[in-house]
């Protein structure tokens, strides 16, 4: 039998191996890497019962900063609107399985790269629609009825009581029943988009190559143009919702620019390198549109101080914040944890959602990353 002693020192025994495998079993579980400006907690409660998430606060501007030891066991990548996922950073992580965006755009993506190792890049593609489409309609409001800058005026002591005073500071205001509204992009936000205006009174009209014929038919007097050339000649105000590719950017440019009727308006809450934003300036400040609203710049963060679009007249300016409301942000965190659980959680990676670049990726890599 058993001595007193022995039995005490088999129990703590038992006790360290029991921690050490509970340890052991934490240590092993995949590991996360979340690279996004918040605080973490909503990711870790999704996750903690199959991965550990570590989160990084300090590589925003350089990715490839992680640790070599990180990106070795890294098995998953959240990902925020700052930085970028480069080619690079994605050679350093062999496990790698999946990169998910908080959010739609995934511009900050090296989708060529992620495809060519078998990375899965994913997004949130139903988060935040009614927010975007909402700020894209107040941007339109806005510059139809000319409150911000009438604001502006009484914020900076202009008389404006008078009906001279009245046209001076709101002369490029027009009624919005009967006017042309051309949106570039039909997806979520877009038609969400069309369907509000088109209860204020809008004609619409929209330019999107990616979408089948007779869409349009669905949503009751949208019509369909078939160049961006058409929807910008044709109409009184033009709303970008398209994502931002290599083959689209600077689409609003000097040239179609020109285009635009002298009294209509450009908004964009999409991406900022969609517009070229010296030629937006010159177009601004010699008259070729009445004004524009921008939700999103070429260089972000945005500050007037930084930029070039602080020279122009007639442009509203907000901070990348069409997408934000409390509902929207958890929408977005917790959609992005979906395809992350996913890929930690079994060794099919046909049962990932919202792959963007499922018809590219090379398979074989993929599936590989996945054994």
């Amino acid at each position: 039998m058993a001595t007193r002693e022995q039995k005490r020192r088999l129990s703590e025994t038992s006790g360290s191996a029991s921690k050490r495998s509970k340890d052991e079993t934490a240590d092993n579980k995949p590991l996360v890497l979340l690279l996004a400006p918040c605080d973490g907690s909503l990711e870790k409660k999704c996750l903690e019962d199959v991965a550990v998430v570590k989160h990084n606060t300090d590589v925003f501007d350089d990715f490839c900063q992680l640790s070599d030891e990180d990106c070795a066991n890294a098995y998953a990548i959240l990902l925020g609107h700052m930085g970028h996922v480069t080619e690079g950073l994605i050679k350093k992580c062999p496990k790698l399985r999946v990169v998910a965006r908080h959010g739609t755009g995934v511009d900050n993506v090296d989708i060529d790269a992620a495809s060519k190792a078998g990375v899965m890049v994913c997004n949130v593609p139903d988060y935040g629609i009614e927010e975007v489409a909402d700020t894209a309609f107040s941007h339109i409001l806005s510059l139809y009825r000319q409150t911000t800058f009438l604001y502006e005026g009484l914020r900076k002591g202009q008389p404006l009581g008078s009906y001279d005073e009245l046209v001076s500071a709101a002369g490029a205001s027009h009624r919005i029943r009967g006017s042309t509204l051309g949106l570039i992009g039909l997806g979520n936000i877009g038609m969400a988009v069309a369907i509000r205006a088109k209860a204020f009174g809008f004609n619409v009209r929209f330019y999107d190559p990616f979408l089948h014929d007779g869409l349009e038919k669905g949503l009751g007097g949208v019509l369909r143009v078939h160049t961006v050339e058409e929807v910008i000649t044709a109409s009184d105000c033009v709303s970008i919702h398209c994502p931002l590719t290599k083959d689209n950017r600077h689409v609003i440019n000097e040239k179609t620019l020109k285009l635009f009727k002298k009294e209509a308006f450009l908004v964009n809450v999409s991406r900022g390198g969609l517009v070229d934003e010296a030629a937006l300036v010159k177009a601004l400040k010699e008259g070729w549109i009445a004004g524009a609203a921008l939700d999103v710049q070429e260089k972000e963060p945005f500050t007037f101080a930084d930029s070039i679009l602080g020279e122009a007249p007639n442009l509203i300016c907000t901070p990348h914040a069409a997408w934000y409301s409390a509902e929207s942000m958890k929408e977005a965190r917790e959609g992005a944890c979906k395809p992350v659980r996913c890929a930690v959680t079994n060794n099919d990676p046909n049962g990932v959602r919202n792959c963007l670049n499922k018809r590219q990726i090379n398979m074989d890599a993929c599936q590989a990353r996945w054994k």
